[in-house]
């Protein structure tokens, strides 16, 4: 992001989008999952992408979200700008139409 401001631990830029709520179950490097709102800096989770040691987390405080639910299996609650993975790209959680294909784990 252009103009996010930069974590002075870890000299990344703190991310300003892409939020999810506390309750959200990250699934761990261990294969447990637990809170977002639990998981610490150095901990291992595994990804779309593989496995990642995380650098830091940020709260956004309270903002209006959304709730999807992805047939009828799998729900997110997460702001409208938070980017889901589909089969044809990244789309923000508003903008998703049942006509995307969302990647799930």
């Amino acid at each position: 992001l252009p103009d996010a401001p930069t974590d002075p631990a870890t000299g990344l830029p703190v991310p300003t989008i892409a939020c999810l709520v506390a309750e959200t179950k990250v699934l761990m490097a261990d294969g447990s999952t637990k809170r977002l709102d639990q998981v610490q800096p150095g901990e291992m989770v595994k990804t779309l992408e593989g496995e990642h040691r995380v650098l830091n987390w940020w709260d956004q405080g309270i903002k209006d979200v959304i709730e999807l639910e992805f047939e009828g299996r799998h729900k997110i609650t997460c702001t409208a700008d938070h980017k889901i993975r589909t089969t044809t790209g990244w789309v923000e959680a508003g903008d998703l139409t049942e006509d995307h294909e969302v990647v799930v784990a």
